[in-house]
């Protein structure tokens, strides 16, 4: 039983990445446009951290979240895609720029990193 539970969710994840992967092709040049955001609240600082999270569990390095320094977000067919430019701090304590990109679904609760790309 737990091992069709496994296949299931591995579908699952399968499934969300290909619909991910659909929404980034639209958002390219032609395709949905980004807004910037506004002010930079909670939520954003939330999604931020979760990019970094996601990022650190990928690439096995040890980053954290310095701040926010801008963002945008875009509506695309599965919820709201947020592209936003991080300043994160390494294990040497050193400050870097990042662009990350995370597709929020809010029908299924869910994110996914779909890039995190040093500036």
């Amino acid at each position: 039983m737990k091992t069709a539970m496994k296949l299931q969710t591995l579908i699952f994840l399968i499934v969300i990445l290909m619909a991910s992967a659909a929404a980034w092709e639209k958002s390219a040049p032609g395709g949905y446009h980004y807004r910037p955001l506004t002010y930079i609240n909670e939520y954003v600082v939330e999604i931020a951290n979760f990019a970094v999270v996601e990022y650190c569990k990928e690439s096995g390095k040890k980053v954290k979240l310095n701040k926010v320094i801008k963002g945008e977000s875009s509506r695309v067919d599965d919820g709201i895609t947020y592209r936003l430019t991080l300043s994160v701090v390494g294990e040497d304590s050193v400050s870097k720029i990042y662009e990350s990109v995370v597709l929020e679904s809010p029908l299924l609760p869910f994110r996914v990193l779909i890039s995190f790309i040093g500036l």
